[in-house]
């Protein structure tokens, strides 16, 4: 079960990363099993020196190094420029806010925000019937 995941997972390298989802458990209970085979080998040994322990310490801590980096660099891009959210708060002057903007699902919640309008579809409705329209 898990080379399947692990395959889809590594989709994201080439198709997007909406595929990553798929390699996260298995990465994540393959590092937990690392990490227990640790402890017990540790513990196997009697190995009771504080050491062993900061040892175990450091590996975890240079595992998660690539993660920190990550978060750390991570800059994820505004959904419109600074020029259409003005036409957007342009939009809000002149309509009302009972009046819908047609629109992909995409942009449904951010034009929601700006313009304080209804829109037919946006990120929470995906069915056929609400995307139909602006489709």
């Amino acid at each position: 079960l898990a080379l399947p995941m692990l395959a889809l997972g590594f989709l994201a390298l080439k198709s997007g990363l909406r595929f990553t989802i798929y390699a996260v458990p298995v990465l994540a209970l393959g590092f937990g099993f690392l990490m227990s085979l640790l402890q017990e080998r540790k513990q196997k040994n009697n190995n009771t020196y504080w050491w062993a322990n900061i040892g175990v310490f450091i590996f975890t801590f240079l595992s998660l190094i690539p993660m920190f980096y990550h978060i750390n660099n991570y800059k994820a891009p505004t959904v419109f420029s600074q020029n259409e959210a003005t036409k957007l708060d342009e939009l809000k002057k002149i309509a009302q806010r009972e009046d819908y903007v047609v629109t992909w699902w995409d942009y449904g919640y951010p034009i929601r925000y700006y313009s304080d309008v209804k829109t037919l579809a946006d990120g929470g409705k995906h069915l056929g019937k609400d995307n139909f329209f602006p489709s």
